[in-house]
């Protein structure tokens, strides 16, 4: 469970790193957006590069033993 959630966290902050420097006019856009909003772009990408960091941290956040 531990693996899926990692891969699944740095498949998401690879999406939102792309997803943020299109919203920076870095890359040209890979696929059309919904937005041609250039800000609102930037701000999803880096709310999705937050919350796969989030991700990431709680798979590997350590447990404390019971007892």
């Amino acid at each position: 469970m531990k693996t899926i959630l990692i891969v699944i966290g740095a498949i998401g902050a690879g999406c939102g790193l792309v997803w943020a420097l299109q919203g920076l006019k870095i890359l040209p856009p890979l696929l059309p957006t919904l937005t041609h909003n250039a800000t609102l772009t930037l701000g999803n990408g880096a709310l999705l590069i937050a919350f796969s960091a989030a991700l990431i941290v709680w798979a590997n956040r350590t447990r404390r033993p019971r007892g």
